[in-house]
């Protein structure tokens, strides 16, 4: 090669496309629970690499043991959901238990390179994952591949400014401060029926009267029209009201938790309680009475008498455990997160406190990138 050639590429290298890391191949799997489904994008987005959802519908065999059904496409509805064809990805996110046996056929059909990261409870034994994300109502048992949490991880995605703006104008008359009303349902333990909801209504109109200020309300999928109807009935300070409908994409859900300057939400939804959190504000948890199905009443029960053992059987996927929120507020309690809406009046000065710890979604990006180059 000529002397004036090889000092020009010396100066100026050729860099080739195989020169530069190859960005993973990031798959999210997206069932049809909103909460769920944040979080999976929360986590997606946040390690910065492109990804692609695909979506998945499940027909009744859903309902066999993860153990049972193994790497299987067998409990997936192919015809609703979306194709799962090579070339297979490097990571799968995951969340529940229902994407599991078909998260694991897609590592099978990979030969092993997948890795599996699964959000919350997967009901099957632990190992089978490279990682388990695992919010404090969890429960699940220490070990080296269970990231434990203290909030669900939420998108930090940017506001939508003209969403919030167009929100902001329908809410213009109403007096500052703004408290955000986040309203969930009834789940097991909790129930949300009319009487609950009209305390509640009570009890954050109260705090909204002490403060000067105003309610921003939203209900949502898992709110029974009564008890919606009780709510809205039981507010008696200024307020702007929203009550989720089927069918409606028109949700100022976001838009509110961006204007609040404080957030009150019910106990039943970790998702919901998450986004409040991170908003940075003031958050009041609102008790919702229980009503303990039996399956969960028998949980507690094995939980509270097998000790060791009910940990071991939980890690292996024999028992499902259970979803047990009062860890999940106990923590936010101690952390100074969150604390019980009070029934007596709040001062502006006792509402001033709050706000999530930072960190913690750096914490698990951090691990899956570690994963990944593993």
């Amino acid at each position: 090669m000529p002397v004036r050639r090889q000092a020009i590429r010396r100066r100026f290298p050729v860099h080739r496309m195989t020169d530069a890391p190859r960005q993973p191949n990031v798959w999210v799997l997206l069932g049809r629970k909103i909460g769920d489904n944040e979080q999976c994008l929360a986590l997606a987005e946040a390690l910065g690499w492109p990804f692609a959802v695909k979506r998945l519908v499940f027909n009744p065999l859903y309902r066999i043991w993860n153990l049972l059904l193994g790497r299987s496409r067998a409990s997936l509805d192919r015809r609703a959901s979306d194709p799962l064809e090579a070339p297979w990805p490097d990571l799968v996110i995951g969340v529940g238990r229902r994407s599991v046996p078909v998260a694991r056929w897609i590592q099978g059909q990979s030969h092993g390179a997948t890795r599996l990261v699964q959000i919350g409870r997967p009901r099957a034994p632990l190992d089978w994952f490279d990682l388990v994300l695992a919010a404090p109502q969890y429960g699940l048992p220490r070990r080296d591949n269970v990231l434990q949490l203290t909030l669900p991880v939420v998108r930090s995605k940017a506001e939508d400014a003209a969403e919030i703006a167009r929100w902001a104008a329908s809410t213009a008359g109403l007096p500052r401060p703004y408290v955000a009303l986040l309203v969930g349902g009834t789940g097991d333990p909790y129930t949300l029926d009319a009487g609950a909801a009209a305390r509640l209504g009570a009890a954050a109109s109260r705090l909204a009267r002490a403060l000067g200020g105003s309610l921003l309300v939203s209900t949502s999928r898992r709110t029974a029209p009564a008890a919606a109807v009780a709510l809205e009935r039981a507010l008696d300070a200024p307020n702007r009201f929203h009550r989720w409908a089927e069918g409606v994409a028109d949700n100022p859900y976001r838009a509110f938790l961006a204007l609040a300057d404080a957030v009150v939400v019910t106990a039943d939804s970790a998702s919901m309680i998450a986004d409040a959190a991170a908003t940075g504000r003031p958050v009041r948890l609102f008790r919702l009475p229980r009503q303990p199905s039996l399956q969960y009443r028998t949980n507690r029960w094995l939980a509270a008498r097998l000790g060791p053992l009910h940990r071991l059987l939980v890690s292996n996927g024999l028992l499902s455990g259970m979803r047990d929120l009062d860890l999940l507020h106990a923590r936010l309690l101690q952390d100074g997160i969150a604390r019980w809406l009070a029934e007596a009046p709040e001062s502006a000065a006792a509402l001033g406190m709050g706000g999530a710890r930072t960190g913690e979604i750096d914490r698990v990006v951090a691990r899956v990138r570690a994963i990944l180059r593993g």
